[in-house]
Order: structure tokens, then sequence, then C-alpha cells
């Protein structure tokens, strides 16, 4: 067991939990994932299996996804917030939105802007 709940109802009983499969683990999460028991897992699984994000550093209210087949990778990055940012780390490619090179390893986002990042390579 992993983390147990905490109250009443399910005091004791296992929230979170794991075990061994092949070469792997398999995680079970009984549980709403709210950022900080999300940040908290990460630490304590992601790292140590070698896992990182696509992009880190990301800011407020953004979030990045991929999709993959043998023949390309498509990275989607989205801005759920009003405001305009900046997401830096993002990998070499060609935004499929407005044909712009990414450069640099930045792309600015508008308010609720997106990015279809076609990956080099």
């Amino acid at each position: 067991m992993i983390a147990a709940w905490s109250n009443r109802y399910a005091e004791g009983q296992p929230m979170a939990t794991s075990r061994k499969l092949g070469k792997g683990q398999v995680v079970y999460l009984g549980t709403y994932l709210k950022p900080d028991l999300t940040e908290a897992l990460t630490e304590r699984l992601f790292a140590p299996a070698g896992i990182e994000p696509l992009v880190g550093g990301l800011p407020e209210g953004v979030e990045v996804t991929m999709r993959m087949n043998e023949e390309r990778r498509l990275l989607f990055v989205q801005n759920y917030t009003d405001q305009a940012v900046a997401v830096g780390g993002v990998p070499a490619g060609r935004d499929l939105l407005d044909g712009e090179k990414i450069l640099r390893g930045r792309l600015e986002l508008e308010g609720y802007g997106c990015a279809i990042v076609e990956l080099e390579g």
C-alpha cells in the first residue's frame, strides 16, 4: 500500500496501491488527483522510474500531451487561461496550426491558445 484514506468512512483503507508486474509496476489510485497529491506521487513514483515530463516548467494552466504512431509525433500544447503565456523547453518541430517552426524551444500562446507541434526526428 502506498497511501490510505484518512476520513471516517474509509479510514485505513487503501487509497493507492502498487504491485510489480514483469519489469514494471502497476499503480492503482482510488482517489481524486489534486495538485498536491499529484506532485507527491510524481516525486515518489515517476522520478525513480526515470519518467520525465514532456515539457518541464509549464506555466500555470498549460497542459501538454503527446500523440504518436510509427510515422510521426504530435505535441499538443494548450493554454487554459485567459492570459498569454510563454512555454519554454518545447522540442524542435513545426506548429501545424500556423506553419511556424519552433525555434529555441520557445512557444508563445495567447489566452486560450493552443499549438500542435509535429516534432522533428
